[in-house]
């Protein structure tokens, strides 16, 4: 009976690490006809400087894609569509930083959050080149990926899967143009692709 609490208890305390234990980055291809994004969150300040509120909750199209990532951490975003969206960094849930990127299908995408010392009190929020990016973020973690994964799939992908008609994927380009995230010459360009499908 007491080699059987041992075990038990050994056994609970090894599940305990597991599940604790967070994945180093691991560079992984866009799936096919979909574009990749990491963002990631730095700290450029010094150590004895470090902001100790340091958790960023992130957004696209002010949807929610992950809650409290924090400093050495990083998001991975594989299954976006081509498209312009916006991605918000919020701080506190009072300091807000965003930036524009527009995706083309299989390419890979890099957004660093980038925590400023105390003397500036804030934080940056930018698009990075892929070498200095791989360099920077080898040796960050995964940001809550369980969460991650049903989060991205309800925002990213629709939960509808019969294909849309050509009359709403009109309509959604519209609202594009109209929200003056496409110009008119791109929504005529996609309103063309789409009736030519």
């Amino acid at each position: 009976m007491n080699k059987l609490i041992q075990i038990s208890i050994l056994l609970s305390i090894s599940l305990f690490f597991v599940s604790c234990s967070k994945t180093l980055f691991q560079e992984v291809k866009p799936h096919k006809n979909l574009s990749l994004l990491y963002i990631y969150v730095e700290d450029s300040s010094s150590q004895n400087d470090t902001i100790s509120d340091s958790c960023y909750d992130i957004y696209i199209n002010d949807k929610t894609i992950s809650s409290c990532v924090e400093i050495n951490e990083y998001v991975e975003l594989n299954n976006l569509k081509s498209g312009n969206i916006q991605i918000a960094a919020i701080r506190s849930d009072v300091e807000k930083k965003s930036i524009n990127l527009e995706l083309k299908n299989n390419e890979i995408y890099f957004v660093k959050v980038n925590t400023l010392s105390k003397e500036f009190n804030g934080f940056k929020i930018l698009r990075v080149n892929k070498d200095t990016a791989l360099k920077e973020i080898k040796k960050m973690y995964l940001a809550n990926p369980k969460e991650e994964e049903s989060i991205i799939q309800n925002v990213i992908e629709p939960k509808d899967t019969q294909s849309s008609s050509k009359s709403d994927e009109i309509e959604k380009a519209y609202k594009l143009k109209v929200d003056g995230l496409i110009t008119e010459e791109e929504y005529k360009k996609l309103k063309t692709e789409i009736l030519s499908k």
